[in-house]
């Protein structure tokens, strides 16, 4: 046994954060009559998993009834160590460590700890809409199934309002958070006041209707570096464009976007990458990005949360 729990931390150093190793290293010490090396493991597991990144991946911020023997675990070594004699559970299987996926990042869904609940989230985002109109919103989201999710969000800017909805529904997620994909059907409708975009010769007001869907999926290559990518097709785009009652076509292109995500805070990450014809680097947290094309010198503002 412990020159297994060797073998792991060498191959994970962060073994005790993410995984029940030290429980089951105070087990074997108890069963040989190690008191004292029993104690300290058990000290160790509770520490650990009471630190906030490993307790929202194994159940201890909200208990969660799937990691129902973890929680037994902590039940039996805080047990141990104030002096009660319990039954230690029948089986000890070691919880596999799992990458810290950022939430809403492309191909994966919130943190895993809501995925099992039915919870409403609000979130407010910032976005530039139609390529030229800054503006800003707020979404509501919420889970039916570990899988299946909808949100409406309502946004505007000086020139526009906008009402979405969305179904996000997680096609596959690896069991310890290495791979996620997702596709996400959503309908838009529109109303323009005087807005004038990019190189148009007048201002558009009018309403319509656009809607489409989003294909993404993440790679992790190491703990915190990933690969994340995502194409978003929309029924009114460059070639099936809205005409206008001034006789004008709007449209909102067609995105792609491969980028690499660096994770340095539970939230948020660093974003460098290709969007469409933008070479851009910046921040990303939930679902929504600020960044600046090197090649255009322009920033970038993007948001999807689903």
């Amino acid at each position: 046994m412990f020159g297994l729990a060797s073998d792991i931390r060498h191959l994970h150093p962060r073994a005790d954060w993410f995984s029940n190793l030290s429980f089951l290293e105070g087990r074997a010490f108890e069963q040989l009559g190690l008191d004292t090396e029993a104690r300290k493991k058990y000290q160790d597991f509770l520490r650990y998993s009471a630190r906030l990144l490993p307790g929202r991946h194994r159940g201890a911020w909200m208990a969660d009834p799937g990691d129902s023997l973890y929680l037994l675990q902590r039940e039996y070594a805080r047990n141990v160590l104030e002096g009660y004699v319990m039954e230690p559970p029948t089986l000890l299987p070691p919880c596999p460590p799992r990458f810290a996926y950022q939430p809403n990042q492309p191909g994966f869904p919130e943190q895993r700890s809501f995925l099992n609940r039915k919870v409403l989230h609000v979130n407010v985002f910032l976005e530039r809409n139609f390529g030229t109109e800054l503006g800003g919103g707020v979404q509501a989201a919420y889970r039916f199934t570990p899988t299946v999710m909808a949100f409406a969000e309502v946004s505007a800017g000086k020139h526009y309002q906008s009402f979405r909805l969305g179904i996000p529904l997680q096609l596959y997620q690896a069991p310890n958070d290495r791979l996620g994909i997702k596709l996400t059907p959503f309908l838009s409708f529109n109303t323009l006041d005087s807005l004038k975009p990019d190189n148009a010769s007048q201002r558009l007001t009018g309403h319509f209707i656009d809607g489409g869907v989003r294909l993404s999926l993440g790679w992790y290559l190491l703990p915190t570096l990933s690969i994340g990518a995502y194409g978003e097709y929309h029924l009114r785009n460059r070639q099936h464009p809205w005409i206008s009652p001034q006789g004008l076509p709007l449209y909102t292109p067609n995105e792609l976007d491969v980028s690499l995500y660096y994770g340095f805070l539970e939230q948020m990450a660093v974003k460098a990458g290709v969007k469409n014809e933008h070479l851009v680097v910046g921040l990303f947290m939930s679902g929504w990005e600020l960044s600046w094309s090197l090649n255009k010198r322009c920033l970038v503002v993007s948001h999807f949360i689903d």
